[in-house]
């Protein structure tokens, strides 16, 4: 069972509109709650960055992460809006022609107004939608489907937000309750804007402010689907089988600019052991924030450990709209590997440790297609750009003439470097 202070943060945290480009509220309740348990933290348009209260030169940096955003609209006004954080539309389009959608509305100021109808999902790539409503609907409000926001019972948790609130969740108890160890530096990076091409841990990756090295380890958190990138090669994931370590961020190998062993997945497959933990180790599809920290080169040591979640994004990607679906036990199993994981020092030159699959498939320069990559690496650059006002005023529509102008420059200039990047075929590093 999930213990009486966990499951009070995660029911609050499920009661807060969140959409790509609108994280006032989700960025207000961490910043709140970390204030409220005494800790300090860095803040930007970004991510929110909690830093140790001393760092020791001599240790190695832990980097973890989760993000704050979950696919949502965003709506003009009470005809029009438009889905931010989905692949596509073709599955919940699908399913709007035999099913309504009902989704809840909350205003620019995180107040419930009511429920609104989807009526048509425009097809193309901007992901446009016409509502129907009977109230006045302010521009850039949020709207979410209209699935159960917390339900539990023995063996599994149904949440409106499990990607990625639930790894959001897990990291403020561990922070309230002072359960993460001091064996490293270690650092906690709450991404603002995930579901957009990672576009907040690609800034971070950048700038990289805790000047990551080769010597440092990063672990990334997500609750997402754990399908195998090739199941004859690599095996298949079981939803149903435990956690996840993901070695691969799609065809993204993480940590493959740098030859050797990946020590994040030395280590968690050895706490796991100790721990008597069940542990997958996945190459899997499911894009995440590890593949910008990968190709901007901070450390060959990164994974991304994953709760399985059957139904990401509540469906939507799929055709079926319900809440998303994760295992108590495995969010059980997540705070013991984390929390030991932070508290236990590790030989990393110990044979006991075993080899590196991670390793392996570097030296077989498998997985990675280094193309399919640059052209991402081009995207991300252009999105940078481009959402580079929308990110720092903190919502999607512009409100103003100086907003509409600012928009209409930036992404002007985002196609002008976007070509010229095309063109020169440069990457990152």
């Amino acid at each position: 069972m999930i213990n009486k202070t966990l499951k009070n943060i995660l029911q609050n945290y499920q009661a807060l509109p969140s959409a790509p480009f609108s994280q006032s509220h989700t960025s207000a309740y961490v910043r709140g709650f970390l204030k409220e348990a005494g800790i300090v933290a860095d803040e930007n348009s970004h991510f929110i960055l909690v830093r140790p209260d001393s760092a020791d030169k001599n240790k190695r940096n832990l980097l973890l992460m989760a993000h704050l955003d979950h696919p949502a609209m965003v709506l003009k006004d009470r005809n029009r809006g438009v889905i931010l954080g989905l692949k596509d539309t073709t599955q919940i389009s699908k399913y709007l022609e035999s099913h309504p959608i009902k989704i809840r509305i909350f205003d620019p100021k995180g107040q419930s107004i009511g429920k609104a109808d989807i009526k048509r999902i425009i097809p193309g790539p901007r992901q446009e939608i016409e509502i129907s409503s009977d109230f006045n609907i302010p521009k850039n409000s949020i709207g979410m489907l209209d699935v159960e926001s917390y339900e539990e019972n023995e063996e599994t948790l149904k949440l409106y937000n499990a990607d990625d609130g639930i790894m959001v969740c897990i990291l403020l108890y561990l922070l309230k309750e002072k359960m993460l160890g001091d064996t490293y530096n270690t650092h906690i990076a709450f991404m603002k804007h995930e579901e957009v091409h990672q576009v907040s841990s690609w800034e971070f990756a950048k700038s990289n402010p805790l000047g990551l090295s080769d010597n440092d380890l990063i672990l990334n958190l997500e609750c997402a689907k754990t399908e195998s990138v090739d199941n004859e090669k690599y095996g298949r994931i079981d939803y149903n089988g435990g956690i996840v370590l993901q070695l691969s961020t799609g065809d993204c190998l993480l940590g493959y600019k740098t030859p050797g062993p990946n020590l994040v997945e030395l280590a968690v497959k050895a706490i796991a052991k100790k721990e008597g933990t069940e542990l997958q180790i996945g190459v899997v599809k499911d894009s995440c924030d590890s593949r910008p920290l990968t190709q901007f080169a901070l450390s060959p040591n990164i994974c991304t450990l994953t709760i399985p979640n059957k139904y990401k994004h509540d469906g939507a990607d799929d055709g079926m709209i319900r809440p998303e679906e994760i295992h108590i036990s495995d969010i059980l199993a997540t705070l013991k590997v984390l929390t030991s994981f932070s508290s236990t020092p590790i030989d990393f030159t110990s044979p006991e440790l075993g080899s590196s699959l991670s390793e392996k498939l570097k030296m077989e320069k498998a997985v990675t297609n280094e193309i399919r990559l640059h052209d991402k690496e081009v995207l991300n650059e252009r999105l940078a750009i481009a959402y580079k006002n929308m990110v720092a005023r903190g919502y999607y529509y512009p409100e103003s003439f100086v907003d509409r102008v600012r928009d209409f420059i930036y992404k002007y200039l985002s196609y002008s470097y976007y070509f010229f990047l095309k063109a020169s075929k440069r990457g990152v590093k």
